[in-house]
């Protein structure tokens, strides 16, 4: 039986060795548009990936062999896992491309309305690339390096055909003729502004689309998280003092720990790629920019302190507190007082959130407003919009007016705007009113043009945030669901007598295992809210303030697993 698995395992490693032209070419194509940064040949990526593939096979064959499986079991286990990887890495870039290509596909209608919108007020071409370019996200990556090409002195054609090899996007192939088409006739026949309509309409059915599948899948994720857990823990405690059920302690902290973490990470993968792309809001997660930002914060509540020196303060104190809470109490729970100083970043940032998200409501309005005092000119039109009532928005407007009075250029007072408020709504109606200054475009027409352009932005983040949102609520009724559903399934489990039955039972009990559950089960609560928070703060354009999240979540957690267990 060894042998002829030996020889199999032979035969299906020269077998995936060997690649037709066309699956070469396929893969040749996925490695260009995928964005992954290895410069290998499609034959060399499969030769790596079977390398790959047989070291994972061989450690699923050592690991088994030590467990204590059968020779023959473990070998076929270890034929499946390589099998399984290698068609997996072969398919990665393929993966990859085609996530590439969404995330253009997301980027792509906010890019081309600014290009056009610059173009229609007379900026010149590559100053309107340029700005195009300067957005996050990989379609400006693609609009740069055709600028770059451009520049560089290639020709034309041989800079778009470039950028078409970058990605398989349809949407930005489209867009590349069009702009290519602008570059060499003019905006006025290029029919960009129609073309924008079009792709627009067509990511607001994707949106649509992604929206029809936001509430199964969040009712998936409760299943996956919680019921079935919940389910097999019951099984696992009162169905094992029926069966002969040969589980050990450390076979318990593996299924909590390892394997189901391992279905819930998938499924919010799978969340994750069937929801539209988020633009990424706010400044990184303790970075220069959120720390003068937090100083300020500080502030407007009396308190005179830098904020790495106020973090470094408070961080002491809540770790003396936690050390004393422990002390008194010898509960691990008293330790997340030692989080505190993140309560007070996490209440930070939301209140920024909220000021940002309400000064992007009214950039529009406070546009259009705009427009209609075009005879006053820019200037003078920053300190109408700053005396108009348009909240938090004129305020800004207000202090970049006072800017401009103590002596400074119009266009540093409006970029030091932009950069108090990092959204991207708000800085693409900033850098419109830079360059209706810089090209001399009639104020009254680049305002209304500048308006409908970020009305329309306006209107297509909020599709996309809608559905976003959805996902978030699902994951946070997950955060709320997975304790309680735990907490009420092992008190109920632990209050069952099953001693006269156990007792008429010619085998002993697997009951147990109930202390190994117990102790299995906060460890899963753990990993589960770090997973949820990290992917309620992608959902929310920042992965990286996944800690502000989490101390909120981990708390609460707790807080609702041990009420349930307590009072059920």
């Amino acid at each position: 039986m060894a042998q002829q698995s030996l020889i199999f395992l032979v035969c299906l490693i020269c077998l995936m060795m060997v690649l037709s032209g066309q699956q070469e070419r396929e893969l040749q194509r996925d490695l260009e548009c995928s964005g992954l940064p290895i410069k290998w040949g499609a034959n060399r990526y499969a030769l790596n990936s079977l390398l790959a593939a047989v070291a994972v096979g061989l450690a699923a064959l050592a690991a088994t062999v030590l467990w204590g499986w059968q020779f023959a079991h473990s070998l076929a286990l270890a034929l499946l896992a390589l099998a399984l990887t290698y068609s997996f890495l072969l398919r990665l870039p393929g993966l990859l491309a085609m996530q590439r290509a969404t995330q253009v596909d997301a980027d792509l209608p906010i890019l081309l309305r600014a290009l056009a919108t610059e173009l229609s007020i007379g900026v010149p071409f590559e100053d309107a690339l340029e700005s195009a370019s300067r957005m996050e996200g990989p379609s400006s990556a693609i609009f740069r390096g055709v600028l770059a090409d451009l520049r560089r002195g290639v020709p034309p054609a041989d800079a778009f055909a470039n950028a078409r090899r970058q990605t398989r996007s349809r949407m930005m192939d489209k867009a590349l003729s069009h702009i290519a088409f602008l570059h060499s006739y003019g905006y006025e026949a290029s029919g960009l502004g129609k073309l924008v309509d079009e792709i627009t309409a067509e990511h607001r059915s994707r949106v649509k689309g992604h929206a029809s599948t936001s509430s199964l899948l969040g009712v998936v994720l409760i299943a996956v998280s919680a019921v079935v857990p919940a389910l097999a823990t019951t099984y696992l405690v009162v169905g094992s003092s029926f069966m002969d059920l040969r589980l050990s302690t450390t076979d318990i902290y593996m299924l909590y720990i390892v394997v189901l973490p391992l279905l819930t990470l998938t499924l919010l993968l799978v969340m994750r790629a069937l929801s539209p792309i988020e633009s990424r809001r706010g400044a990184d997660f303790l970075s220069k920019e959120e720390l003068r930002k937090f100083t300020v914060f500080l502030s407007t509540y009396g308190v005179d302190m830098e904020a790495g020196t106020f973090l470094a303060y408070v961080s002491l104190a809540s770790l003396v507190l936690a050390g004393i809470a422990y002390a008194l109490t010898s509960s691990l729970l008293s330790l997340a007082v030692a989080l505190l100083p993140l309560v007070f970043y996490g209440i930070f940032l939301y209140l920024d959130d909220i000021r940002v998200s309400q000064a992007e409501e009214r950039m529009p309005d406070a546009l259009l407003y705009a427009a209609s005092l075009h005879h006053l000119g820019l200037e003078k039109v920053i300190g109408k919009v700053a005396s108009a009532d348009y909240g938090v928005l004129s305020a800004e407007f207000g202090r970049a007016h006072r800017q401009v009075q103590a002596g400074l250029s119009v266009r540093q007072a409006l970029l030091s705007l932009s950069e108090r408020n990092p959204s991207p709504i708000i800085e693409r109606g900033i850098s419109l009113l830079i360059k209706i200054q810089e090209v001399g475009a009639p104020l009254e027409r680049a305002l209304k043009s500048t308006a409908e352009d970020i009305q329309d932005l306006f209107m297509l983040f909020r599709e996309r945030s809608a559905v976003l949102s959805m996902q978030k609520y699902n994951m946070m009724v997950a955060a709320l669901l997975v304790p309680a559903i735990f907490g009420v399934v092992l008190s109920l489990v632990a209050s069952l007598d099953l001693t006269y039955i156990e007792s008429l039972l010619s085998s002993p009990s697997s009951r147990a295992l109930l202390p190994a559950i117990q102790s299995a089960v906060p460890l899963y609560l753990i990993e589960f809210s770090l997973l949820s928070s990290i992917f309620i703060a992608d959902y929310s354009g920042s992965w990286k303030r996944f800690a502000v999240y989490l101390v909120f979540l981990l708390p609460l957690t707790f807080g609702i697993y041990y009420g349930a267990l307590a009072f059920i």
